[in-house]
């Protein structure tokens, strides 16, 4: 089942530094109690974008993060430029993706947590798509995971 309808999305130009900002808001107190959110470099672009679908990506990533890392733990989150894309890359310092999800993490209902659906992932990738870009993950176990949602056509 598709968890968001195939139609045309209106991407519209957006500055990556406010998509940055307005994630970190609406994450921001969920984050605090968890871990030390720490903001790189953020790329002076224009991103052709959804801001409410990307935001709903971000802040999802934000939250997994801060799920995965210890107490107190630290999330790095930056975004640059390659060649004509930008990645968004949300960083944790928790355990690695476990061998028992990492083939199927982005799968609907796929979960090793006791908190939510295991939706979250599923919607994240779908929405990457429809924005014309992909989801990513680099992870091992003991040392982490990176998302990064990578987007194409910057300006």
């Amino acid at each position: 089942r598709k968890f968001i309808r195939a139609g045309e999305v209106s991407p519209k130009p957006m500055a990556a530094n406010l998509l940055v900002q307005r994630a970190v808001r609406l994450a921001g107190g969920y984050l605090r109690e968890r871990a030390t959110l720490k903001v790189g470099d953020i790329a002076a672009v224009e991103v052709p974008m959804v801001e409410p679908l990307f935001l709903q990506v971000l802040v999802n990533l934000l939250r997994n993060a801060a799920n995965a890392s210890p107490k107190g733990g630290t999330i790095d989150l930056e975004a640059r430029v390659i060649g004509d894309q930008i990645h968004f890359s949300v960083t944790d310092d928790g355990p690695g993706v476990a061998d028992e999800i990492a083939d199927h993490m982005f799968e609907p209902f796929a979960s090793t947590g006791s908190e939510g659906t295991g939706l979250g992932l599923a919607i994240c990738r779908r929405i990457a798509e429809q924005l014309g870009g992909r989801l990513e993950i680099e992870s091992a176990p003991g040392q982490g995971s990176v998302f990064t949602v990578v987007i194409c056509g910057v300006d």
